[in-house]
């Protein structure tokens, strides 16, 4: 029957008969030590990461969740005010903002600090300012604030225009008086 079948078809289906050998050989040999093959490969990495983690520990260096946790802490304390005591951590808070005032050519008018409160078991640290600057000075200072490290919060903001009394000059027009009560979060200090 096949013999009375035109030559290309013939040809063409021993051509699929052909490929249809390999991928029965292919199915039943190639793909199964294949798979067995990368099984193996994956258990050999993992006992290359079992062992690298007991040579770490027996020679006293950090795991790796030991180093992720150790990292995490070191960002955590970049953006924490570091200080020995109270008044060196408020000291830092308002060190910082007198840089960010400078930046934008600001100069306050007063500054006082103030007493630490604790908020969402956190301990913060913080200055009063008051100050008299432009619009878009103050809307600069109050940005750079907000996205300094470490951290600086601006937690109460009072704005007035600026009361021009009859001797004043063309400078003081458009001028905004600000208050800002700025606060860092404080570092934990051992035994705390």
């Amino acid at each position: 029957m096949i013999g009375k079948l035109p030559r290309p078809i013939r040809q063409l289906l021993a051509v699929g008969l052909l490929l249809l050998a390999i991928a029965a050989v292919w199915m039943m040999t190639i793909a199964p030590l294949s798979a067995k093959l990368g099984e193996l490969q994956d258990r050999i990495e993992q006992e290359r990461i079992m062992l690298g983690r007991l040579a770490a520990a027996s020679a006293g260096q950090p795991g790796p969740a030991e180093s992720q946790q150790n990292a995490v802490a070191a960002r955590m304390n970049s953006l924490l005010i570091q200080g020995e005591s109270e008044s060196i951590r408020v000291s830092a808070v308002q060190s910082r903002v007198m840089e960010v005032l400078s930046i934008h050519r600001v100069k306050p008018r007063s500054t006082r600090n103030l007493t630490a409160r604790e908020r969402g078991g956190f301990r913060l640290a913080g200055v009063q300012l008051h100050l008299t600057a432009p619009i878009e000075q103050l809307q600069a200072v109050l940005h750079e604030l907000e996205q300094h490290k470490p951290l600086l919060f601006v937690e109460a903001l009072h704005i007035s225009p600026v009361v021009i009394n009859g001797g004043a000059g063309e400078e003081e027009r458009g001028m905004l008086e600000a208050r800002l009560d700025v606060f860092g979060v404080e570092a934990r200090q051992k035994g705390q």
